[in-house]
């Protein structure tokens, strides 16, 4: 391949178990204008190197086969440092991927890698000459269509299954095979788990979940949160997405939706509004106390006892009286 030669979209291609290959990228791709001769299109499969020249002539695109022994194995990580490196070698400022749980894994990590626009799930396409493109997917379950634009130069996007179908221009060139191909020979770099520390019991065999949002506020005041759960045998520490996103709780922490999921004997909600993002990580705790001085936090709703005081003030009070009582008893 000419190493001169510049692409403005990498169409990646993925193999399904069956052996046939969805062109919806290719179909996003012609949707948005560009001709068939500016797209590269990465073909991962199994047996890249023997079915590439196929696809090359079938859709009249340059392929690039994307193939080797570790491919079986490889994650997301792995995928996404490899296109990243094809697009950098051939000058593509867009990667278009099909649907399927593969794209959804990749396409962010590689959006990511590159700072670049995501738009997931993509429906329909339009261009201005002013404004650049704009992107349909699919809300609320089909109910609405989000228009999105990308705000750069670099995006990457992934197309809604059945919304894009390709079919070969008849002025279309001949397709081709460019290289050298990607081998993957082996494990690259995967993602790290989160785990909790082997010293932590965790949140799931806590019987006491004290819980930090973004009431707390400074992360001086998460030592209040410490002292109370402390007051208890088998107590943890979490914390909300809010109390997690700004760093006063780590992340393998974080209870919700997005979070864990958490059935204690007692669950005390501090300085926490109440979404129901986060409501629904501890549906099935035994008992809820929450403390927050809006009368109206959502908390309040789900809670058995509801307290309406500033935490600074109670949680001190609340650890106080407890430590007394202990010394009396």
């Amino acid at each position: 391949m000419n190493r001169d030669q510049r692409f403005v979209a990498l169409v990646v291609l993925r193999a399904r178990a069956d052996g046939c290959v969805p062109l919806d990228g290719l179909g996003l791709a012609l949707a948005m204008g560009f001709p068939l001769d500016s797209l590269a299109c990465a073909l991962v499969s199994t047996d890249a190197e023997k079915s590439a020249p196929v696809l090359a002539q079938q859709t009249g695109a340059a392929v690039l086969p994307v193939s080797g022994p570790g491919l079986p194995g490889a994650g997301a990580l792995q995928l996404a440092v490899l296109l990243q490196g094809i697009m950098e070698r051939l000058g593509c400022g867009l990667a278009l991927f099909g649907p399927g749980l593969w794209a959804m894994e990749t396409a962010p990590v590689l959006a990511a890698l590159r700072g670049a626009a995501f738009v997931p799930g993509v429906s329909g396409v339009s261009r201005s000459p002013v404004r650049g493109f704009s992107f349909l997917r699919p809300v609320m379950n089909g109910k609405l269509n989000l228009s999105l634009r990308a705000g750069g130069e670099s995006a990457v996007c992934t197309v809604t299954a059945g919304a894009f179908s390709f079919s070969r221009p008849p002025d279309a060139p001949p397709g081709r095979v460019i290289g050298p191909g990607v081998i993957v020979s082996g494990s690259g770099p995967r993602w790290r788990p989160v785990s909790e520390s082997p010293s932590d019991p965790g949140l799931t065999q806590a019987d006491v979940v004290v819980t930090a949002g973004r009431g707390v506020g400074a992360a001086e005041n998460m030592a209040m949160i410490e002292d109370t759960a402390a007051l208890f045998a088998r107590s943890a520490v979490a914390g909300s997405r809010s109390a997690c996103d700004a760093g006063l709780v780590p992340v393998s922490r974080q209870v919700g939706m997005t979070g864990k999921s958490v059935s204690p004997k007692l669950y005390l909600a501090c300085g926490v509004s109440g979404a129901r993002q986060h409501t629904c990580g501890f549906s099935g705790a035994s008992f809820v106390a929450a403390v927050n001085r809006d009368p109206a936090a959502p908390i309040f709703r789900v809670s058995d006892i509801c307290i309406q005081e500033d935490l600074t003030r109670f949680l001190p009070e609340l650890v106080r009286i407890c430590k007394e009582a202990r010394q009396k008893a």
